[in-house]
């Protein structure tokens, strides 16, 4: 992410946009298109475009914020998905104005992919956490050996995602879809149909289930500093103050709102230091 002061204040200041559409894509995922709201005395700057990965944080009127992941045209329209919805009232209703902040964190690291064949694992609607990767994957297919999909859980995949596998499959990714009570995150490194040691895999799921299906990886052969996990769901206060989204403990410890979203698990299985 780039660190001048410039791209900071973009960041950190609030830019005002109005709700135009709001549709729910799958359970714990909401996605609004934003527009613009020129009339309100918010911060002046366009957005800045997000690498895949990255995160905004969205206030709502009545002050909730929101982790939310998505990309826009600058000075265009944004399109955005939580990436957990709360209890209670359904936030940002059509017609209400919103403030957006970011985007902030790492992003996928998909230079690493020049070369290499790619595993893209994502568990029931984390899905939507790996999108804007795999779209530019698709995009830039000759810089890549291959691009493998692989969507689990215990109920099918609803209708965007699979909207979304369909649209890579025509694109020449090689997409499986597993479900039932028996599935399991790990069933994805159990058949590597390519050379291990030359892939790279991108994980979306449950904490618990990424560093199992990491752990299967790295014993088949893909070095961990190839594993990246998204760990966006974790995300609650979005400023590394309340801790709920450490994900390591021991050594120097890990924030997924400041360290991630999206962390190597090479630096998860790092040796703590004193």
């Amino acid at each position: 992410m780039p660190g001048d002061e410039r791209y900071r204040s973009w960041a950190m200041a609030g830019r005002a946009y109005e709700v135009v559409s709001r549709r729910s894509a799958a359970p714990g995922e909401m996605t609004l298109t934003l527009r613009p709201d020129h009339g309100h005395t918010g911060h002046a700057e366009p957005a800045v475009a997000a690498l895949p990965g990255q995160y905004w944080v969205l206030r709502t009127a009545t002050g909730m914020r929101l982790p939310v992941v998505g990309a826009h045209a600058p000075e265009g329209p944004l399109e955005l998905t939580t990436v957990r919805v709360p209890c209670g009232p359904p936030p940002a209703q059509v017609g209400e104005r919103v403030m957006v902040r970011g985007p902030f964190g790492s992003g996928w690291d998909l230079e690493i992919a020049a070369g290499r064949t790619v595993l893209c694992v994502a568990w029931e609607s984390r899905l939507g956490l790996l999108r804007s990767a795999v779209d530019q994957l698709v995009a830039s297919h000759p810089r890549h050996a291959g691009l493998r999909i692989w969507v689990g859980g215990r109920t099918p995949p609803v209708a965007s995602s699979r909207a979304d596998l369909n649209r890579w499959a025509l694109h020449g990714a090689d997409v499986t879809v597993v479900s039932g009570g028996d599935v399991a995150m790990t069933e994805a490194a159990r058949r590597l149909d390519f050379s291990p040691e030359a892939g790279v895999a991108l994980l979306a799921g449950p904490l618990p289930m990424m560093n199992a299906t990491a752990e299967a990886l790295v014993r088949h052969g893909v070095p961990a500093g190839r594993i990246q996990l998204a760990t966006h769901r974790l995300i609650r206060c979005t400023n590394g103050r309340c801790g709920n989204c450490r994900v390591r403990d021991k050594g120097h410890p890990l924030f997924a709102c400041q360290n991630g979203p999206v962390i190597g698990y090479d630096l998860l299985t790092a040796p703590s230091q004193g």
